[in-house]
């Protein structure tokens, strides 16, 4: 069962390590192209999925602390 969670947390960490790598990609397009509206919505997605990605590994290592 807790290696079921860790798994869990390991995929969801992948996934939100993916996602910010596309929106750093995509910002680097939409700053190219000076689509400010754009990049002003990147940033703000940057952030969050940051901020849920750092959640994430907390999680992740909280688990791994239990093993």
């Amino acid at each position: 069962k807790r290696q079921e969670a860790v798994s869990r947390a390991e995929t969801h960490v992948h996934e939100l390590e993916t996602r910010l790598a596309q929106i750093e990609h995509d910002l680097e397009v939409a700053s190219a192209a000076q689509d400010v509206s754009r990049i002003r919505l990147l940033g703000e997605a940057h952030e969050a999925t940051r901020s849920a990605l750092e959640a994430a590994v907390d999680h992740w290592a909280a688990l791994m602390e239990t093993a």
